[in-house]
């Protein structure tokens, strides 16, 4: 991103020194069949780095989060009413979650259908455990979710000693 002489923000996919950043994600094989924007692929690029933690704990919290810097665990959170500055990260959010559904029209689902996600410090409530009266189990995520069709991936991301 640049900001103009108006004050304004544009995205680009330049560096410092006016090199293209990347010029290879434009061209990409799903880029081009998502028919993703430029914004939508930089949005990814964000995401897909350090800058996650802020996107996802501003939608499941709504709150800020002061990290680590590394993408290492969250140092505080800050709950209460929002500064009149913070960052709430709407085009951003927004230009992700589009790209995400674009790029999922064109994504298959694994084979049975299973993907795992590895999770601490918390128990899930029964409705995960027991399927309702249609056989599904789950629930609804507020922030962006990963997952992995690899199941010991999944279990790389368990921390047993936070288990209650």
């Amino acid at each position: 991103m640049s900001q103009g002489t108006d004050g304004s923000w544009r995205v680009n996919n330049s560096d410092r020194a006016g090199k293209v950043m990347c010029p290879d994600f434009m061209t990409h094989e799903m880029t081009k069949k998502a028919k993703l924007t430029l914004e939508e692929v930089v949005a990814l690029r964000l995401y897909t780095g350090p800058a996650f933690q802020k996107y996802n704990s501003h939608l499941r919290f709504g709150l800020s989060i002061a990290t680590t810097g590394d993408g290492g665990a969250p140092l505080s959170h800050s709950f209460g009413t929002r500064a009149k500055k913070e960052r709430h990260y709407v085009t951003t959010i927004h230009a992700i979650a589009s790209a995400l559904k674009k790029v999922s029209r064109f994504t298959e689902l694994p084979k049975g259908g299973k993907v795992y996600r590895g999770m601490s410090g918390v128990r899930l409530p029964e409705v995960f455990e027991v399927p309702d009266e249609y056989g599904c189990r789950g629930g609804v995520e507020l922030g962006f979710m990963s997952t992995s069709t690899d199941k010991d991936q999944a279990i790389k991301y368990i921390d047993t000693s936070k288990c209650m």
